[in-house]
């Protein structure tokens, strides 16, 4: 089964998946996991070659998880059927994943520092409860690539929708979004790729697919051959990227699945800029349908579920039964100011002033004549990605209304100098600073403002500069 870029579903059917065509209806195996947010992991260094590598059910043995491409089969026994055929029956796992508990109430809101932050961060979560049948018989929906974090510490980062039996219970079905290398695959970008926990404690994960920034997310766990008595169905779990397009699933049976999720999980965050630069922009989890194994429409009550806030904004939005957003990120303002200066008549006046967040505290770059020129060069303190702002404006005394003309120039190391900025401000008509956006930004720790005479004065006042 697969589908073209942007393809929905026809609503009125349960799926047939042709690749589960024999698979038996066996007994779902009751199979106790801790639910992953009241855990953080105690692994915070690089997982290439390590024992245990981060998944998105926990932080595993490194011996229990297993590439099995894409168009596979995992029968409920634990047996693996490759696409080309070959079968494999890897042994059940024996080992749990490493985790320490966050006490008798894991859902607090309180912040928990110090870094890093590992395993589930927060949720929308729904249960078609009474953990009875009938069950869900289909979920699925839609989110986009973020941008890549503000800086590599070696984290990885996953964003998936998913289903299990309960919130304490597995097996697992996930599509998923990841930033990081696991130990298994993956590197700075964003990668799309299906995972399975196992009723045999395995984990299992599909061919990754390469995505990029702004790209749209689809996921979908769809069932079919449901049991009407125990709920169970086999399990197609698909993630595509909707701009390629293209996909990569597994399928797996048989089991009856009521916990449905929408979720951000991290392992190896060592600040705030190691999350994607999300802190006004959400990821949106949209269109999000699920159906019930009596082929019924479902309309959740998703749940808001922050378990782990560490500072980065987190926090968790409802907006209707079909939506849900997860706010993270960071913010970070300019830590020193190298240098500033002017050509000619120009002038800089407290150019201190930028550093730090908004304070009413104003810097000023005055360029009175042609060709004069102000400049104040900011450091943000580390290598940072992100959406690059000013706080400030252009004066007017109703006298003299300025049309300053503003660059911005950035850099990586304060020699070498890209400009991505150059435009008229126009007259303020309240002389209150606000935030300018002046655009993306990759791999860059300083700023260069420079106010430019280019015919008329450049009158420009600054509180604070930001990548966010």
């Amino acid at each position: 089964m697969s589908f073209s870029s942007g393809e929905r579903k026809s609503r009125s059917i349960i799926f047939k998946l042709a690749a589960i065509s024999v698979l038996a209806l066996m007994a779902v195996f009751s199979l106790t996991v801790p639910r992953l947010g009241t855990s953080v992991l105690i692994h915070s260094t690089g997982y290439s070659g390590s024992s245990y590598v981060p998944t998105p059910f926990g932080e595993a043995p490194s011996s229990c998880v297993y590439d099995v491409g894409n168009a596979s089969t995992v029968y409920s026994n634990g047996t693996i059927v490759y696409a080309n055929g070959t079968r494999k029956t890897p042994p059940p796992c024996g080992s749990a994943p490493i985790s320490v508990g966050l006490g008798a109430n894991p859902d607090t809101q309180a912040i928990h520092p110090p870094f890093p932050t590992n395993n589930w961060v927060e949720d929308a979560n729904w249960c078609y409860c009474p953990t009875v049948p009938p069950a869900i018989s289909l979920s699925d929906g839609y989110w986009n690539v973020p941008p890549a974090p503000g800086r590599n510490d070696g984290q990885v980062i996953y964003l998936f929708n998913g289903m299990q039996p309960s919130s304490s219970s597995g097996p697992i079905i996930q599509p998923v979004l990841q930033w990081g290398n696991n130990g298994y695959y993956g590197g700075a970008y964003w990668e799309a790729v299906s995972w399975f926990y196992s009723s045999t404690s395995n984990y299992m994960y599909s061919t990754p697919i390469r995505v990029s920034s702004g790209d749209q997310i689809y996921g979908l766990m769809a069932g079919s051959s449901c049991n009407s008595s125990t709920g169970a169905c086999n399990w197609r779990i698909l993630t595509e990227d909707t701009n390629i397009p293209k996909s990569t699933y597994i399928d797996v049976g048989s089991y009856a699945m009521y916990w449905a999720i929408n979720t951000l999980e991290v392992y190896s965050v060592q600040s705030c800029a190691d999350y994607p630069a999300q802190e006004f922009n959400p990821t949106v989890f949209s269109k999000l349908d699920l159906y019930s194994t009596t082929g019924s429409t479902l309309t959740p009550s998703w749940q808001s579920d922050v378990i782990q806030n560490d500072g980065c904004y987190e926090n968790v939005v409802v907006n209707s039964a079909s939506q849900a957003s997860l706010y993270y990120g960071y913010t970070q303002y300019i830590q020193g100011v190298p240098s500033f200066g002017s050509t000619g008549t120009g002038s800089v006046s407290n150019p201190t002033y930028i550093v730090g967040g908004p304070d009413g505290k104003l810097a000023n770059l005055h360029a009175r004549n042609s060709p004069d020129t102000a400049y104040v060069e900011g450091d943000f303190g580390n290598i940072y990605s992100g959406t690059l702002s000013i706080d400030g404006y252009s004066y007017n005394n109703n006298v003299n209304a300025y049309y300053s003309t503003v660059q911005v120039q950035v850099s990586s190391d304060g020699s070498h100098w890209s400009t991505i900025y150059e435009q008229t401000w126009n007259p303020s008509s309240n002389n209150q600073p606000s935030w300018i956006t002046i655009g993306g930004v990759s791999g860059i720790r300083y700023v260069l403002i420079t106010a430019i005479d280019s015919g008329y004065s450049a009158n420009v006042y600054i509180d604070s500069i930001r990548i966010a």
